[in-house]
C-alpha cells in the first residue's frame, strides 16, 4: 500500500524542515518541499499524485495566494492545508480564496506551525471513507456517472450518519446522513470518488438523492422505542432543486416507510439557494408546507443577501467548517460565529457548526451562542446499528462521559 504524498510549500528553511519533519511522523503519509509557488506548480505538474499541498502564505517568487489561484483551474486538484504568520483576518481570507476555487479546504492553520496544530488534520485523513476527505491512500479514482448509477441499480448505496448535539447538555438532537457506495470486495467508497459526476448529472443526482431518503426512511422505521427519536439531515443538491415534481417525490420516498416528514431535514447550500433562488424559493415552501426541516448549509461562504436569505423558510442556519476550525485562538472566526448565532436566534433557527475537531473548538462554539455542534470531536459518521448505540448512550437521564 503507497504512501499519501504530501506537497509542503514553505520559503523558510527551518520552518520547511518542521514541517516535513512533522508530516513524516505520521504513518501513510510522505512529504516532498518547495520553497515557493513557482516551484510547487512545478513539482504538482512532476507529481500527479499529491494529494495534500501544505502552504505558507508569504513567500518570494509566487505567493501562497496565487498558488491556490493557479491550483483552482487544475483538474482534480489536491486538497489544501493553509497555514501562515499574517494577521488571522488574511489567513481566513486565504482560505476562502482557496474553497471560491473549488478547492477542498482542510486546514486553516496560524504559525507557528506544531504536531497539536496538524496532527488531527493528517490523522482524521487516515480514517477511510471520512466524508469530504481525501482517502489514506492518496486520491480516489473518480467514477463515472455510468459507473454511479450501476451501483445504484445493484443496491449498493449505504448510508453513514454522522451525529449532532446540543452544546447545552450534549445530548443527541439528530445526524446527518452521509452516502457511501458499497464496493464489490465489500468497502465503502467515499463521496470523493464520485459526487463530481453525481452533482454534473441532474438526473443522477436526483436518483442518488431519492435512494438516499428511501434509506433514511428505511433507517428510521427501526428507531427503538426507548430512545428519544431524532430527526436526520440530508443534503439536497442544487441540480434537484428545478426537478419537476421534486417535492412529491421526496415525499413519496420517506412517506412509504410511514416516516413523518417532521423527521428529515433537507440541507442546501447557501450558494445552490441563492443561484437558484427563484426554484429554490416554491420549492423550499412547498418542503416547509409538508414540514420537513429545512437547513441552510455552508452558511458563510456564499455571496447572499440578507434580504434573500430572510425570504427563504430555513429552519436551521449550518455554519460552514472552514469557520469552526481553529475558531479557538482566532478571533475573526470567533466574531463571524457569533454573529450567525446571533442572526439566527433574531430569526427563531437553530444555529448549528460542522467540522469541530477539538474540545476547545466546542467550548468556544458553546460560548459563542451556537446551539447545536457536529465534528469529529463529538463522532465520526457511524454505522446506522453504532449511530442508535450512541443516541442511546446520549438518552436523557444517562451521564455524559467525559464533560
Amino acid at each position: 500500500m503507497g504512501s499519501t504524498r504530501i506537497l509542503v510549500v514553505e520559503d523558510e528553511p527551518h520552518q520547511r524542515e518542521i514541517l516535513r519533519r512533522i508530516v513524516s511522523l505520521f504513518d501513510g503519509f510522505e512529504a516532498i518541499v518547495a520553497d515557493n509557488g513557482q516551484a510547487a506548480l512545478e513539482l504538482l505538474d512532476a507529481h500527479d499524485d499529491v494529494a495534500i499541498v501544505v502552504t505558507d502564505l508569504q513567500m518570494p517568487v509566487m505567493d501562497g495566494v496565487e498558488l491556490l489561484t493557479r491550483m483552482g483551474g487544475r483538474a482534480d486538484p489536491p486538497a489544501v492545508i493553509v497555514v501562515s504568520s499574517e494577521d488571522a483576518a488574511i489567513i481566513g481570507a486565504a482560505g476562502r480564496v482557496a474553497k471560491s476555487m473549488g478547492l477542498h479546504v482542510l486546514g486553516v492553520v496560524e504559525k507557528p506551525v506544531t504536531r497539536a496544530k496538524i496532527g488531527p488534520i493528517l490523522e482524521h485523513l487516515n480514517v477511510q471513507g471520512r466524508d469530504g476527505r481525501l482517502p489514506a491512500q492518496g486520491k480516489a479514482p473518480q467514477l463515472s456517472p455510468q459507473e454511479v448509477r450501476g451501483y445504484l441499480e445493484r443496491d449498493v448505496a449505504v448510508v453513514l450518519l454522522q451525529p449532532k448535539v446540543r452544546l447545552s447538555d450534549r445530548r443527541i438532537v439528530g445526524g446527518e446522513a452521509l452516502v457511501r457506495l458499497r464496493s464489490d470486495d465489500g468497502g465503502l467508497i467515499s463521496p470523493a470518488a464520485f459526487i463530481a459526476s453525481v452533482e454534473a448529472d441532474g438526473a443522477l443526482s436526483m436518483d442518488l438523492t431519492l435512494r438516499v431518503a428511501e434509506l433514511v426512511g428505511d433507517f428510521l422505521t427501526s428507531w427503538p422505542d426507548d430512545v428519544p427519536a431524532v430527526p436526520v439531515s440530508i443534503n439536497l443538491p442544487a441540480a434537484c432543486l428545478s426537478e419537476p415534481g421534486l417535492v412529491d417525490r421526496l415525499s413519496d420516498a420517506t412517506g412509504r416507510f410511514g416516516v413523518p416528514c417532521e423527521s428529515i431535514v433537507w440541507e442546501v447550500t447557501e450558494t445552490a439557494a441563492i443561484e437558484n433562488f427563484a426554484a429554490a424559493l416554491g420549492t423550499l415552501t412547498r418542503l416547509r408546507l409538508k414540514r420537513f426541516g429545512l437547513a441552510i448549509d455552508d452558511y458563510g461562504t456564499g455571496h447572499s443577501s440578507l434580504d434573500r436569505l430572510s425570504s427563504l423558510p430555513f429552519t436551521e442556519i449550518k455554519l460552514d467548517q472552514v469557520f469552526v476550525r481553529g475558531a479557538a485562538t482566532n478571533s475573526v472566526a470567533q466574531k463571524i460565529i457569533a454573529s450567525t448565532a446571533a442572526l439566527a436566534r433574531d430569526l427563531a433557527l437553530t444555529s448549528v457548526a460542522e467540522g469541530a475537531e477539538s474540545e476547545e473548538e466546542i467550548d468556544t462554539l458553546k460560548d459563542l451562542g451556537i446551539d447545536v455542534v457536529q465534528g469529529y470531536a463529538i463522532s465520526g459518521p457511524l454505522e446506522p446499528k453504532a449511530f442508535v448505540e450512541f443516541a442511546y448512550s446520549r438518552r436523557p437521564g444517562v451521564p455524559i462521559a467525559g464533560r
